[in-house]
């Protein structure tokens, strides 16, 4: 995994999910403040859900959408503490 903060309080995550059929092994996320309201602006705009959002073991809400031209990418944010 690689993490590069942006500024303005966005984040570029790069890491490596397994591959799936017509998917890329690299997927882009996200750094957001709310993945939920993210999920439902993003499928708003034409995403679809392939994993809609959940707490994962490792400290984050993730959900994981597929773009309008088939691009796989996810909100994360981390869990409270």
């Amino acid at each position: 995994m690689a993490m590069l903060e942006i500024g303005d309080g966005i984040e570029l995550q790069l890491h490596e999910r397994p591959p799936t059929p017509g998917d890329a092994g690299v997927a882009i996320s996200f750094g957001v403040d709310d993945v939920d309201a993210m999920t439902e602006a993003a499928v708003s705009a034409g995403a679809s859900v392939i994993k809609g959002p959940q707490d994962e073991a490792w400290g984050e809400r993730q959900s994981v959408l597929r773009d309008v031209d088939g691009h796989v990418f996810c909100l994360v944010a981390p869990l409270a503490k």
